[in-house]
């Protein structure tokens, strides 16, 4: 909603938001004390990379991955509204396959940007895409 979308669809990039938000309401038992949130991201980072390996196991990114080798870089974060990601990424091939595996039958802009940053995320969490943390979001690039 701060980007001025009429459509709130959640992204990956809005988990360091919720993690954030968890923080003191939800329980640990641990050893260490003050690793909750450490505790949090690698829970989601778990999660991602397997929801990832379900939904999109034997997928063909080459398409999406050859933009990157050429020199694309992707700026996500929750101040990037969903045309600009999805201006970012232009016109990939193969994209109506990977949004037809994740559901996502081109709905509307938010919901493509969400399914893209989703497989974002999880080839870097695959190790096939590399991720920086900016000071506004995250970049993924070759």
């Amino acid at each position: 909603m701060r980007t001025g979308e009429a459509e709130a669809v959640p992204r990956v990039s809005d988990f360091p938001g919720v993690i954030r938000s968890s923080m003191g309401r939800v329980e640990f038992e641990s050893f260490e004390e003050g690793r909750e949130a450490e505790i949090l991201e690698q829970l989601a980072r778990k999660a991602i990379l397997d929801v990832f390996r379900r939904r999109l196991s034997g997928f063909d990114f080459s398409g999406l991955l050859a933009r990157f080798e050429e020199g694309m870089e992707v700026d996500t974060g929750d101040l990037v509204a969903a045309p600009e990601l999805l201006k970012q990424v232009g016109d990939v091939p193969g994209a109506s396959g990977l949004l037809k595996r994740l559901g996502v039958n081109g709905e509307s802009p938010a919901l493509v940007a969400s399914a893209l940053e989703f497989a974002l995320e999880g080839l870097h969490l695959s190790r096939r895409l590399n991720k920086e943390q900016t000071a506004t979001g995250a970049r993924y690039e070759a």
